[in-house]
């Protein structure tokens, strides 16, 4: 798994609004909610493919493992996930336990976590998209 990284900034909203629509919302996350994480702050936005095709328990600990290694998630005060997978290969409640995990272990009660699943049509591999503010 290849994580990509990059600061952004509120310039970078309508790009991210983009990114976490999908045609099947699950768990929404929408507009405002980026807007309220990023007007007038910077943070880090991480995204990852399972360009490998491995199953989707393995590429969400991989996915969650490096984030968690990275400062700026330890040190964040506000965090946005939103998940994306095919129809095809829904997420089962084992792999929803990794992700409960990982907003277990982050140790942090002031922390706003916000947080969304959608799914697509198209074929496709999960892709997660992180982006944390300090």
């Amino acid at each position: 798994m290849i994580m990509k990284e990059r600061r952004v900034n509120e310039s970078h909203i309508d790009e991210i609004v983009e990114l976490i629509q999908g045609e099947d919302i699950l768990l929404n996350l929408d507009r405002h909610d980026v807007e309220n994480m990023l007007m007038g702050k910077e943070g880090m936005l991480y995204e990852a493919c399972n360009e490998n095709g491995t199953d989707n328990a393995t590429f969400l600990k991989e996915f969650f493992g490096e984030l968690m290694q990275k400062d700026a998630v330890r040190k964040c005060k506000s965090l946005l996930i939103s998940i994306c997978m095919c129809m095809e290969v829904p997420l089962m409640m084992d792999d929803m336990d990794i992700v409960n995990d990982f907003f277990a272990s982050i140790g942090n009660d002031d922390m706003d976590i916000k947080w969304g699943m959608q799914r697509r049509s198209a074929e496709g591999n999960m892709s997660i998209m992180a982006v944390c503010v300090e």
